[in-house]
């Protein structure tokens, strides 16, 4: 081979390989960027990631302790720490009962917001009828002048007819629709939320319907704690433990009474003169003098112990064993004299309760379990006004029919709330299976102020529930 050509063959070899060489290290250096981004994308999908879920343990630590009382003291906005990252939480209240919360969360300089719509209720914030089956459904009728105020949940139709009110609200109607064949309104005096799962009513004037906002289709699906054996079986214990504690009242209470010897139930008529036990027939086997039954309690709604009241004193107050003005009184006792009824803690009746006519007020804070229906004929008013030392509750697995004109308190029953004498007025909370009204002029009012005086027996006392609603990641 010629010089000259070995020095072209070289030349072409040494192009070859500044040229594969340079291609080497376009590769590497693209590969190197390609390694960078692929990082970085890494990096910040660990941050959106951990963001996420800081926002998402914020949010889930807020709907376990949320209390609408904080939205006035100043929590909002509310920031807080988990090992990943910081959160930030805000709350917007839409109405009564339902709120926005806002979460915020970041990690690694990256951050993500969850919003959550949801419902906070307490049960005895609302009158409800949200029994679960055909034969427990909520909803019932009311006509004539019947009128409701306040909110109002039920499951099931509602079946509307007259020229019957509702007023306040909001209105919850879970699984049915609002059947209005009357004259009767919704929300006439001031437009009111309403919640119905089924089909909305048309709003506007032809057809008495007055929304504030749109009819929403999202309604909390609420199951009432129910009356079962484990309630009533505690509701046995409470009233025979309260009936020899030597204490007037529930657990709470340090005030001192006079019950027994030690713990003898069987001493309850004679450490003060004169008095007596509730007077009932047929006869209980039990010593204890709030609870009315035999050793061993019926089945649930099946007891046979009835118990009237309205006809003979029983018991002690002031002035009748007791000093005249000291405010004592035992935690069952009925004066006669004044149809003044004292009811404090758990008293437990293992049957049908009839409160009679000549009943006009109570004194106390506590609650009438009944293992049988409960029929009220008398005025079940504080005699002091409703507070926290003044407030009934009756409960029972059964129904209860309210035929008075009157009555203030707490009612809790599995059945029907039956509201069947003209011109009754029930003004509380009542949660029950169904609530029905058959007579005209009935009026069923709400009082806010239940859910801070309820008696300690009432089921599902102790504070609200958190119903969450639709959720977006933005």
């Amino acid at each position: 081979m010629s010089r000259s050509a070995w020095r072209d063959e070289r030349g072409f070899a040494m192009v070859t390989v500044l040229g594969i060489s340079a291609m080497i290290t376009a590769l590497s250096i693209g590969a190197f960027f390609v390694g960078q981004q692929t990082m970085h994308d890494s990096v910040r999908n660990r941050g959106e990631t951990k963001a996420f879920q800081v926002a998402s343990s914020g949010m889930d630590l807020e709907l376990a302790t949320f209390d609408p009382r904080n939205l006035t003291t100043g929590r909002y906005p509310h920031g807080g720490t988990t090992p990943d990252g910081a959160y930030l939480l805000t709350v917007q209240q839409l109405d009564a009962f339902e709120y926005i919360l806002t979460s915020v969360g970041s990690s690694e300089n990256s951050s993500e917001t969850i919003v959550q719509r949801f419902f906070y209720l307490d049960l005895w914030d609302m009158n409800m009828g949200a029994g679960e089956s055909a034969s427990l459904g909520g909803g019932s009728a009311w006509n004539g002048n019947a009128n409701i105020t306040g909110p109002f949940y039920i499951r099931g139709n509602l079946e509307w007819s007259g020229n019957a009110k509702v007023e306040g609200g909001p209105l919850f109607i879970k699984d049915g629709h609002l059947n209005n064949s009357g004259s009767g309104s919704f929300g006439e005096a001031k437009p009111m939320k309403m919640y119905i799962t089924g089909t909305p009513p048309v709003i506007g004037k032809t057809h008495n319907v007055h929304a504030d906002g749109p009819i929403r289709s999202s309604v909390p699906d609420i199951v009432l704690p129910w009356v079962d054996d484990s309630y009533m079986d505690a509701a046995v214990f409470k009233s025979q433990e309260e009936s020899v504690d030597n204490r007037m009242g529930g657990s709470a209470s340090t005030l001192v009474n006079t019950e027994s010897v030690g713990v003898d139930a069987s001493t309850y008529t004679t450490v003060i003169p004169g008095r007596v036990r509730a007077a009932t027939s047929p006869a209980s086997s039990s010593l204890h003098y709030k609870y009315r039954g035999d050793a061993t309690r019926a089945g649930l709604g099946a007891g046979s112990k009835s118990l009237t009241i309205g006809g003979s004193s029983f018991g002690a107050w002031p002035g009748n064993g007791y000093p005249a003005g000291s405010g004592r009184y035992d935690d069952f006792a009925y004066n006669a004299g004044t149809g003044t009824l004292y009811v404090n803690g758990t008293v437990y009746v293992d049957g049908p309760v009839t409160i009679g006519a000549n009943v006009a007020n109570y004194v106390g804070n506590g609650t009438i379990v009944a293992n049988g229906n409960v029929l009220i004929l008398g005025d079940l008013r504080p005699r002091d006004g409703l507070s926290i030392s003044n407030c009934l509750g009756i409960v029972t697995p059964r129904d209860v029919t309210l035929s008075r004109e009157t009555m203030t308190g707490a009612i809790f029953c599995n059945g029907t709330f039956l509201l069947d004498k003209p011109g009754t007025v029930y003004t509380g909370t009542v949660l029950a299976g169904r609530i029905s009204a058959t007579s005209p002029n009935i009026s069923l009012h709400n009082n806010p102020l239940i859910s801070d005086v309820l008696p300690e027996a009432m089921p599902g006392s102790g504070g609200g529930l958190v119903f969450p609603g639709t959720w977006s990641r933005r």
